[in-house]
């Protein structure tokens, strides 16, 4: 069952935890918009830290895949880029998104294999 649908749909406590989610991780964004890759990082924390503490694994994976791509963008920290994207692959693993695995082995990170 998608825990997202469902707490929405049944206007759940955990709705507003999600919207905070959601909240957090468009801060982070528009952060690394404006090049600021450090405050962006630290939403990034913040969002993957709430993620984890609701426990809801596919917006963990999303933060740290987010994170991973703007430190990956900045040309400056590659990495620190890698060791959060592979966090995601874990992640989303975990969430059965394997989608979202293969696009990231293939695309993002190509020659790490973590078999």
């Amino acid at each position: 069952e998608d825990h997202h649908a469902s707490a929405l749909a049944n206007n759940d406590d955990n709705r507003d935890d999600l919207i905070y989610q959601k909240i957090l991780m468009i801060k982070a964004e528009i952060q690394v918009l404006y090049g600021q890759f450090d405050e962006a990082i630290k939403l990034f924390h913040q969002a993957m830290d709430h993620a984890s503490t609701v426990g809801v694994v596919f917006d963990h994976a999303l933060a740290c895949e987010r994170a991973g791509l703007a430190l990956r963008s900045a040309a400056h920290k590659d990495d620190l880029a890698i060791d959060y994207l592979e966090d995601a692959v874990h992640l989303y693993r975990d969430c059965q998104a394997l989608a979202k695995v293969n696009h990231l082995k293939r695309n993002v990170i190509p020659g790490w294999d973590d078999e």
